[in-house]
């Protein structure tokens, strides 16, 4: 098992700028060119260091692994670039020169210990012998069968909400991703951190994109220092701390501790159909940037295709009204102008999964009711033209630190105020799983529907330094709300918490090995403040830890308890069916030879319909 301190210890060579960072040197750099040519030389020594750097942990993989691992080697090469070394230093700015050049070193340096990851999970899959897709059946002793086939593709993808801990959702869902663990990924459904994760990941956003672009504005962000931005004007400066866009930077001359929208202040301008209530803190750069970056990955992949014939056949499919939208869809999204009606909805990220199911996934988002006090899940058929990013900020309120959103979400159900949606469903599997918290039986015949829909759902939580592995291993008791926990719920006009918490425990619990922690180092629910160090260091453990899991989960399998073979016969799929019969048959009076002969028998009976495994 590859170890923290192992991938720690391996310290590539750090990125040498073509031009000596002494002050001096910089300064006669700048006389003799121009801030861009620096910059661009600057852009090519650090591109082709870190080719060189990333090919020697490719080096020992096949020719196919290989080029897996330089795609992801070349995508973080990219964003690194975009993030440090795209913006032109102001001429004669030496410090400003030093800094992007600094960060470029430092981000490299942290990237290529993360894809020392990657390389050793490529590795680790390069050495796994060929899968064998026909289902096995064994006798039980009590009577009837065990089937036992390849696990089904996930196709459904839960993120349980924490808070800051989110830092570590990026590198998990990376590793995960890079291993193909959401190849078949369909829908996606997600609470407060969760949410924001799953809100990008729907929209197209790679986790490495929301790593670099995303995570330090919607998970990083202190009270403190909001508190700070907030209530004592220091403006541009703790904004640009935060990253926060342009077109809130001024924000701060128009919050109070009364409600935003009795201001004339930004949030009226972008966002004036959502009023935001009681809490210390806005979000808006939260839901700003989930606007801002959902809304670019849209455009651009509509723009990257849209003129491609297979496109275009398939947007001939379209009502026109859904085509208008998409055309509006395209255009670029003008910040300086009211957002509503303009923002990336449920609705919007249907159709597009229908275009693209590769790369947009269906979404469902849970918020608190506090007037009706139940869970909202705002999705394509419940509020189809509720933008995500409002559905994400309403997710993340968590009383009294951040502010409610009071909105019709257009559920016919009317304006009403909402917080943090962990306060009725902070684990929301039961979107895909019923009775995803209810008792699981051991029958010999257990419910089909439900133990498919598990089996084809994964669900995310947070280690919380070993509490993960109790839920999951142990009858867990879930500990007594504190005063903080009790005066949250008392804000949200929730007074089941308590049994929330229980039942988001039990859904952890009753999937099994289809729920895996995520690692989030040092981190709490809502830590303060912490260096990059600390952050880089949760990153890194959530990766590893998301590198033993897909190891585990390789080739895994289901057992699924029948009474006859008969049933075992209706049951299989046709892909299942086609391998079995494509085999030679099994020799003797086996199991296998029975459901042989029972499928050979199906397949040569006369049907109007032919059999889809002929």
């Amino acid at each position: 098992m590859t170890t923290l301190n192992q991938i720690q210890s391996h310290q590539p060579a750090a990125w040498q700028p073509p031009v000596n960072t002494e002050t001096s040197s910089l300064k006669d750099l700048f006389k003799h060119q121009d801030g861009r040519a620096a910059l661009q030389q600057c852009r090519q020594s650090f591109q082709q260091y870190f080719q060189q750097e990333a090919s020697k942990l490719g080096s020992a993989m096949s020719p196919d692994s290989q080029a897996r691992f330089q795609k992801c080697a070349t995508d973080r090469m990219e964003l690194i670039v975009k993030t440090t070394l795209d913006d032109s230093p102001v001429k004669n700015d030496v410090k400003a020169f030093q800094k992007q050049l600094g960060n470029a070193g430092t981000l490299a340096s942290q990237a290529l210990q993360r894809l020392a990851v990657n390389a050793e999970m490529i590795k680790r899959q390069d050495l796994l012998p060929p899968v064998d897709p026909r289902p096995q059946v064994v006798p039980r002793a009590a009577g009837g069968y065990n089937l036992i086939r390849p696990a089904p593709q996930l196709e459904n993808l839960v993120l349980r909400g924490g808070g800051t801990k989110g830092v570590g959702y990026p590198a998990a869902l990376d590793i995960m991703s890079t291993g193909g663990m959401f190849a078949g990924l369909k829908n996606i459904s997600g609470t407060s951190a969760g949410s924001l994760m799953g809100s990008c990941l729907a929209a197209g956003i790679t986790p490495a994109q929301f790593e670099y672009q995303l995570s330090d504005t919607i998970f990083r962000p202190s009270v403190t220092t909001e508190l700070t931005k907030v209530y004592h004007g220091l403006g541009q400066q703790v904004f640009d701390m935060l990253h926060m866009p342009g077109p809130l930077k001024d924000a701060h001359k128009y919050q109070s501790f009364q409600a935003t929208n009795e201001y004339p202040g930004q949030h009226n301008k972008l966002y004036g159909d959502a009023k935001l209530g009681g809490g210390l803190m806005t979000g808006l750069s939260a839901l700003h940037a989930v606007d801002s970056a959902t809304a670019a990955s849209v455009r651009d992949h509509l723009n990257a295709n849209w003129d491609k014939p297979a496109f275009r056949a398939q947007l001939g499919q379209l009502p026109k009204d859904q085509l208008n939208r998409l055309q509006d869809l395209r255009q670029p999204a003008d910040f300086s102008q009211s957002r509503v009606g303009k923002m990336v909805t449920f609705s919007d990220l249907k159709t597009l999964h229908d275009l693209a199911p590769e790369k947009f996934k269906n979404l469902t988002v849970t918020g608190w009711d506090k007037n009706n006090k139940t869970t909202a899940y705002f999705n394509a058929k419940n509020s189809p033209d509720m933008p995500i990013a409002e559905a994400a900020r309403i997710s993340m309120s968590l009383p009294i630190l951040f502010k409610s959103m009071q909105l019709d979400p257009g559920d016919g159900a009317g304006k009403r105020k909402f917080v943090d949606g962990g306060f009725g469903s902070n684990m929301p599997a039961e979107v895909f799983i019923p009775d995803a918290a209810g008792e699981v039986k051991h029958d010999a015949e257990p419910n089909r529907a439900q133990a498919d829909a598990r089996a084809r759902t994964l669900l995310l939580t947070f280690d919380e330094q070993g509490t993960a592995y109790s839920i999951l291993h142990s009858d867990y008791q879930q500990g007594q709300p504190d005063f903080m926990e009790k005066m949250m719920s008392r804000s949200a006009h929730q007074s089941h918490k308590h049994e929330a918490n229980i039942a988001d425990n039990h859904k952890v619990h009753n999937s099994g090995i289809n729920s895996l922690p995520v690692f989030h180092g040092k981190l709490s629910t809502v830590s303060m403040s912490f260096s990059d160090k600390t952050q880089h260091e949760a990153r890194l453990g959530a990766a590893l830890e998301a590198l033993e899991q897909v190891d585990a989960r390789s080739q895994q399998a289901e057992s699924l308890g029948f009474s006859s073979l008969q049933d075992i016969a209706d049951f299989l799929g046709p892909d299942e069916k086609k391998a079995l019969l494509d085999a030679p048959p099994p020799k003797g009076d086996s199991p296998e030879r029975k459901l042989y002969e029972l499928l050979a028998k199906q397949r040569s009976a006369p049907s109007s319909q032919p059999h889809a495994y002929a």
